[in-house]
């Protein structure tokens, strides 16, 4: 009885994202690794995710779940996301976007992932039910769609980041107080890789 939604949107049916995200780990650490091979590959499949997710974000973010969503945009995601994340491990350590990306407020943002990823869901949806609502989409075309799909996410990203906020300090930290009462040992270290700033363990 479950629907389509509920069987593509559990784990074992993401495993494109969990796998495209172990991939560059992988190859980055394997002895056989080609530097500028790899970045050549990278940057092609970066550039046309994400310029099909700008194609189709407008048409899917504010409508709900969709197939086109749920397979290839959520595909398209992953794809992009690691892709930036490898070409910023390769950047210049001064060059714009990484420091921007190592900046304290974004880091900020690690720190508060897991409750903003729990609570972003019915965030969404009680934003849709007061203010962002299935009326107010349909008279909207065009460019004022887009411009109502960005407004939608500064006031989401605004409204999920304060909430996780709360949930840190009022919730999770002090559970988190208890991981002395159960030591797990010491990680072991990498080896340092030849050619990728910020990946030195050592």
């Amino acid at each position: 009885g479950a629907s389509w939604v509920q069987v593509y949107g559990n784990t074992p049916r993401r495993l494109d994202g969990l796998a495209v995200g172990a991939l560059p780990a992988a190859l980055m650490r394997s002895p056989g690794y080609d530097r500028d091979r790899f970045l050549k590959v990278v940057e092609w499949v970066t550039t046309i995710s994400a310029a099909a997710l700008l194609f189709l974000v407008p048409r899917w973010f504010l409508a709900g779940e969709s197939k086109v969503q749920l397979m290839p945009g959520l595909t398209l995601v992953a794809l992009t996301a690691a892709g930036s994340i490898v070409l910023l491990l390769h950047s210049r350590t001064d060059h714009p976007a990484r420091r921007f990306f190592e900046s304290s407020w974004i880091r900020s943002v690690g720190k508060y992932s897991y409750a903003m990823y729990l609570l972003h869901v019915p965030i969404r949806d009680a934003l849709k039910k007061q203010w962002f609502t299935d009326h107010l989409i349909s008279r909207q075309s065009g460019w004022s769609l887009v411009g109502l799909q960005i407004l939608f996410l500064i006031v989401g990203g605004i409204a999920v980041y304060v909430a996780a906020v709360l949930s840190w300090n009022l919730f999770e930290r002090h559970w988190l107080k208890l991981k002395k009462h159960f030591p797990s040992g010491q990680a072991p270290k990498l080896a340092p890789q030849k050619g990728l700033p910020g990946l030195e363990t050592g």
